[in-house]
């Protein structure tokens, strides 16, 4: 039996990958003296990544990391050999990459448990990110993105490249599309048989030996190629300005210092200066830092340039907020009363802020960098970048909460157009704090708890810190206030417990959001849960938008539909305070909890009560009572009054906190017409003693589910539900 102390087996494991890696790294040295470096590498990538057919996150996350791994050793090579590749060189290769790729992760594992403090374990994760994570949002947000801010100063680019950042950003696209259908074209030319007998080993894979003959031919991009094109051409000024940003040659890769020199050129250029673009989202995110250097090259021109980026982040925090909120409700650069400095007239500022009462969001935008040498080790930078990014803008946020906390009508100004924010406190049932970068922080954030190792957040109290690109998908699928701010909650939970969820981003958070609202029930009670994959419907729905899917995933939140229609109606009827409280009450019942509300509501609008009468009928979800009452022609004021009735009642009997009451009037597929919401500690009440006597009540108690019209009554009387309590349910004349 092994006794080794954790630590003690995974260096173990960690020696045992380093002395493989360091055989792999000779033996890829070996096959690239031997065989043409750009069929082995062609050839290779094309087979790892499998290029025809979907790919997702989930299932090719790590290609580009292995690819640049792939492309610096291979470029390393002491000299470049001539033979055509073999099936068994191919199978050489990428086996001698995975076993680098194993030995950087091992690596990584085991400076994260045999490091004293949680800095350290913190940095490591981050260095996962580095390590094997590419790309920071999709690739159509990346090229907005360079386009709106670099795209801002494009003459003073151009002057600089000879080329426009819009053909900077177009050239990027086109020569990875030039790739992937080069490299299908190479693949369809190779058996399916011959494929899936590579995969298992064999040896004999005739169309494969074939294929390989000319992968070095067919799957490079040059030049020539496509600037015959009629569509999608490249001038020539545009292909020398992008390969000089983000190329990596043999040149230099030899001058790097590891294969991290490759992280940053993701365009790999071969002898004969054809290249290989394999993906979008990391090259462009390369193009984006490399148009950031050469901004920092002009004397006063990086001032304006990190001005109009943090202009177009404010702008579109600003737009993804109202997409969901409105615009009357959604404020945007606004001034207020500086709290810390009471008596001098001072004043202080605040991004954005939604005034969607009872919910207050505050949100403070950074468009910081997040600089490579922090990710690889440098806890000093590490954590000024996390306190420029995420700490400076949440304690900014956290002057604006003081001031609300501190006054009994809190007035915000809004500084582009003059317009008045008015709070009042205690109106107020939840406020939360949002942070925005323009960077993804990854696992830098992925628990804002444990950035108290490296002196941030000393308190218990946490943002939520996202970045634009993650809050733009979020709002987009977001299908009214009630679901965002009820995703806030959950994530404000999950900030509290971080060692439940260690290491997951904000888009697997949602897309498991909507599946499952977060709701504990549907996890784990011990353990780590990882959520990885879950943002696969977002690639799927991506891919459809850009005509690679023909058709498009279902993204929505996944509950009863008859709890969707109550969402939806309660959202028509947001002008009544009490009904956004009522939403996101809802949203946080269980599955469980959420069946019985359903039930309720669907026997609500199957009743039909005779002219003249009601019908009235209640059920419990955990400390929340739901009550309904139907009728067919009660005027709709004395509906409510009757609605309010009940619920007070309902409360009142089954010892609930809180109450919602729903009145329907007319036709069976009518939304409700009226609700109330009721939230306050039960105590006893001499009065709704006596009045629950003269009233009985009829419908399940303490959290039962209604019964199926056909199914047993629930008062035990043995006749089916429908012949029994259904007819007889708190009918009034």
């Amino acid at each position: 039996m092994d006794t080794s102390h954790p630590p003690d087996l995974i260096r173990k494991f960690a020696e045992n990958a380093q002395r493989a890696a360091a055989a792999a790294e000779e033996e890829l040295h070996r096959l690239g003296c031997r065989h043409s470096i750009a069929g082995l590498f062609a050839a290779s990538v094309a087979l790892m990544g499998r290029i025809r057919g979907e790919v997702s996150e989930a299932t090719h996350g790590d290609i580009p990391s292995k690819a640049e791994k792939l492309a610096y050793h291979l470029w390393c090579c002491p000299s470049c050999g001539t033979e055509r590749p073999t099936v068994a060189a191919i199978r050489s290769v990428l086996h001698c990459i995975d076993q680098i790729a194993n030995e950087s992760a091992w690596r990584v594992g085991l400076q994260a448990h045999t490091r004293e403090s949680a800095a350290p374990h913190i940095l490591s994760h981050v260095q996962m990110d580095v390590d094997g994570i590419r790309g920071s949002a999709y690739p159509e947000q990346i090229s907005s993105y360079i386009v709106a801010v670099a795209g801002k100063h494009d003459a003073w680019f151009r002057a600089r490249l000879q080329a426009s950042i819009r053909d900077l950003v177009d050239a990027t696209w086109t020569i990875a599309a030039a790739t992937v259908n080069q490299a299908e074209k190479w693949l369809r030319g190779i058996p399916r048989r011959d494929i899936r007998a590579f995969k298992r080993g064999a040896t004999d894979a005739p169309g494969l030996t074939v294929a390989l003959e000319c992968a070095e031919e067919m799957v490079p991009v040059s030049f020539a190629a496509l600037a015959a094109l009629s569509e999608n051409a490249i001038t020539r000024e545009t292909w020398d300005a992008l390969v000089q940003l983000i190329k990596l040659t043999a040149e230099d890769a030899q001058a790097a210092d590891s294969w991290l020199g490759a992280r940053s050129r993701p365009l790999f250029v071969l002898p004969d200066r054809r290249v290989l673009l394999f993906g979008l989202p990391h090259p462009l995110d390369r193009l984006a830092d490399s148009l950031e250097q050469v901004a920092k090259t002009g004397q006063g021109f990086f001032a304006k340039y990190q001005e109009t980026k943090a202009k177009w982040l404010e702008h579109e925090v600003h737009e993804s907020l109202a997409r969901v909120f409105g615009a009357d409700a959604t404020y945007r650069s606004l001034s207020y009363p500086d709290p810390d400095r009471p008596g001098e007239s001072a004043t202080a500022e605040i991004d954005a802020v939604v005034s969607w009462t009872p919910f207050l969001v505050l949100v403070e935008a950074k468009a910081r960098q997040f600089r490579i040498e922090g990710q690889l080790g440098d806890i000093g930078r590490l954590r000024t970048d996390l306190r420029a990014n995420v700490e400076d803008a949440f304690f900014q946020a956290k002057r604006a909460q003081r001031y609300v906390a501190n006054m009994d009508r809190a007035v915000f100004t809004e500084k582009g157009t003059g317009r008045s924010l008015e709070i009042t406190g205690s109106r107020l049932r939840r406020i939360y704090i949002v942070t925005v970068s323009v960077s993804n922080l990854g696992n830098a954030i992925s628990r804002m708890a444990n950035l108290r190792e490296l002196q941030l957040f000393s308190d218990t109290e946490y943002p939520w810190a996202v970045s634009n690109a993650d809050l733009q998908v979020i709002t987009a699928f977001a299908e009214g206030p009630d679901v965002l701010l009820h995703y806030l909650e959950r994530r404000r939970e999950i900030e509290r417990q971080p060692d439940r969820f260690p290491t997951n981003d904000d888009l697997d958070f949602f897309a498991a959001y909507l599946a499952t609202r977060l709701h504990p029930d549907r996890f784990p009670k011990d353990g780590i849960i990882r959520l990885s994959g879950w943002q696969q419907r977002f690639d799927q729905y991506f891919a459809y938008m850009r005509g690679e899917r023909a058709s498009a995933p279902e993204v929505r939140l996944e509950v009863p539909p008859v709890i969707r229609d109550t969402l939806g109606g309660l959202r028509k009827r947001a002008g009544e305070e009490e009904t956004r409280w009522i939403a996101f009450s809802l949203l946080g019942l269980s599955d469980y909890q959420l069946v019985n509300v359903a039930g309720l509501l669907e026997e609500a609008k199957r009743q039909k009560p005779s002219p003249g009468t009601y019908r009235h009928m209640a059920v419990t979800a955990g400390d929340l009572a739901l009550s309904a009452v139907v009728a067919r022609d009660l005027p709709v004021q004395e509906l409510a009054q009757r609605v309010q009735r009940h619920a007070t009642l309902e409360k009142y009997r089954r010892h609930a906190t809180k109450c919602i009451g729903f009145g329907f009037l007319g036709s069976r597929d009518a939304l409700f017409s009226c609700c109330v919401w009721l939230d306050h500690i039960w105590k006893p009440d001499p009065r709704l003693d006596v009045e629950l006597v003269q009233v009985k009540s009829l419908g399940p108690v303490s959290g039962q589910k209604l019964p199926g019209r056909n199914d047993p009554c629930m008062c035990g009387s043995g006749r089916k539900f429908k012949k029994c309590c259904l007819v007889k349910m708190e009918t009034r004349e």
